[in-house]
């Protein structure tokens, strides 16, 4: 199985409608996936036979790592920032916090216990560094400039996204679709709640 785990965001703010109207211009991936979505750990191969346990014991260290963590609420984007790649990539710079990075080091030694194979051979740190929102994906110089020139006008940063939830992505003939959900905001929420009216009933 070809997979990748990823944060994705809820759409409730206008800063969140504006990237999504961007992308649908800019971003050559939107019709296959219209998520909005950060990639945590970037796409990987993995025995079938083993991809069931491994999600299983991933949603483990998302519960122990989201668990009452004001961290996982909203992310908070400062800058944007090209990756020279074929096709160039457009996306804003996270500020992440400490405890989203110890999770995502986490999921990837356990990946690796699970005998993940990384599409692309990258040294995790590089991987971490370059970690990035995807507004646009640009195969022309003269496109990119002109993408450039127009995020700048329409999306004005620093800018703050409510996280929704860490999905894992399938690789499927043409496009990329959740498979599973390891961690979801509203049940977070939700047993917040219960615990309060526990401790005060």
């Amino acid at each position: 199985m070809k997979l990748f785990i990823a944060l994705t965001f809820r759409p409730n703010h206008w800063q969140f409608k504006k990237i999504d109207t961007f992308r649908r211009r800019f971003d050559t991936k939107f019709l296959k996936s219209n998520f909005l979505q950060m990639t945590l750990i970037p796409p990987f191969e993995m025995e079938k036979s083993l991809a069931l346990d491994f999600m299983s014991e991933a949603t483990e260290i998302l519960d122990s790592h989201t668990i009452d963590h004001s961290d996982w609420d909203n992310m908070r984007f400062t800058q944007m920032k090209t990756l020279r790649s074929r096709p160039t990539l457009l996306g804003l710079v996270p500020e992440m916090p400490m405890s989203i990075l110890y999770c995502q080091e986490e999921l990837f030694e356990v990946a690796g216990q699970y005998g993940a194979q990384f599409l692309k051979k990258k040294k995790q740190k590089e991987i971490e560094k370059n970690i990035l929102l995807p507004i646009g994906r640009f195969f022309d110089p003269i496109e990119l400039e002109i993408g450039l020139d127009t995020a700048v006008g329409e999306i004005q940063l620093p800018l703050s996204l409510d996280i929704q939830d860490v999905l894992v992505f399938e690789k499927v003939p043409g496009q990329w679709i959740p498979q599973r959900a390891l961690y979801k905001k509203a049940e977070e929420v939700n047993q917040r709640q219960n615990r309060f009216n526990m401790e005060i009933a």
